[in-house]
């Protein structure tokens, strides 16, 4: 079944790679998905700066959110493509059985010349600790090949 927000952004021409692990998404007690979206741009390549214009709106949208817990986390930071904006924060979701469970994002954004690419991990509070290097090490070592 397809998200809302899934759906806006395959509208908006996002494309979507996934990876989940767990065969019961809303019952298991291991949350570990990892997904990948990308824009292409149709035009000029993005002007300097932008990614800190993408990071101020980025957090003002998301404290903006009612189910954020506040506050998010953001910073840039380098990766083997460039410079990345990093964002952690906490999000209450209603699962398909309707518990409403609190699942921590960690988000690493960056643009190339032609390209927009968001990567989101997903892990509960009391795991974040233990993903958060790992997560850290998959970001950072992406790189692309010619």
């Amino acid at each position: 079944m397809e998200s809302a927000d899934l759906a806006a952004m395959k509208q908006m021409g996002y494309i979507m790679y996934s990876i989940d692990p767990s065969p019961h998404p809303t019952t298991a007690r291991y949350l570990g998905s990892f997904s990948i979206y990308k824009k292409g741009f149709n035009d000029s390549p993005p002007p300097d700066g932008v990614l800190n214009a993408l990071e101020i709106r980025e957090v003002n949208d998301l404290e903006s959110s009612t189910n954020i817990v506040k506050p998010v986390e953001h910073r840039i930071m380098q990766l083997l493509v460039g410079d990345a904006l990093r964002l952690q924060y906490q999000r209450k979701m209603t699962r398909d059985n309707g518990k409403v469970e609190t699942v921590v994002f960690l988000q690493y954004e960056f643009l190339t010349s032609n390209s927009y690419y968001l990567f989101t991990f997903e892990t509960y509070p009391d795991q974040i600790g233990k993903y958060i290097p790992i997560y850290d090490e998959i970001a950072g070592s992406f790189q692309f090949l010619k």
